[in-house]
């Protein structure tokens, strides 16, 4: 018997082993040019935003910190006491070190919220990925592509699934938008995500989604 040290296609094996292709980074196959290019663009993306709004090195920053940080922001949320929301705003800052610790006026404070939850977030993902690659920004792409914990696979033109989605943007164009040049499709693929979709549900189609590049590392992650 022949022993395979290359994971075969998504499409061929059981789920558990598909399973463990992912939660173990099993998958070794070498990376197409357009993959490598989207895992460096994302994780450059992320950690550059964080770069911009905390003040201390992300890996500096434990995952306590980030929980004690949102559970603040919740009470933020839910404070009326202009007082207390002031105390509450400078333990945020020390919990959680900014670079601007402008306070928000009451009229602007939901749309502060929203994005502190954010980067919030994003700093958790960026704390569990980064942990999965030692804290090296330089480390190799294999090693983040292994550490967002998914199979991500670049789609040829000639793939009825590539030809599936560039017909539904077209189709999607209201007349006098702009024409779309698709560059690159990619499919994302999670066992654990396909097991619990109901195939057996009707109608089913195609939905948009879209959100920042920075998000995308915690998308993929998750």
């Amino acid at each position: 018997m022949d022993v395979i040290y290359q994971p075969l296609s998504r499409k061929i094996g059981s789920t558990n082993f598909q399973k463990m292709v992912e939660i173990y980074g099993m998958d070794s196959r070498p990376l197409s040019p357009s993959t490598v290019e989207l895992i460096e663009h994302i994780w450059k993306e992320a950690t550059g935003e964080i770069e911009q709004v905390i003040s201390v090195p992300l890996q500096s920053i434990k995952l306590e910190q980030i929980e004690k940080a949102e559970a603040i922001l919740l009470k933020i949320k839910d404070c009326k006491d202009d007082l207390k929301v002031e105390q509450l705003f400078k333990e945020f800052n020390e919990t959680l070190p900014h670079k601007n610790k402008t306070q928000p006026v009451r009229s602007q404070r939901r749309s502060w919220l929203s994005k502190k939850q954010d980067i919030c977030q994003m700093i958790k993902d960026m704390v569990a990925v980064s942990e999965s690659t030692n804290w090296s920004t330089r480390s190799s792409t294999e090693a983040k592509y292994k550490a967002l914990r998914c199979r991500l696979d670049g789609l040829q033109i000639t793939d009825t699934e590539y030809k599936q989605i560039n017909e539904h943007i077209i189709q999607s164009l209201k007349q006098g938008s702009p024409e779309i040049s698709i560059s690159n499709v990619f499919c994302v693929h999670r066992q654990v995500e396909e097991d619990n979709f109901r195939k057996d549900l009707r109608p089913q189609k195609l939905l948009f989604h879209a959100s920042k590049v920075q998000n995308f590392v915690g998308i993929l992650s998750r």
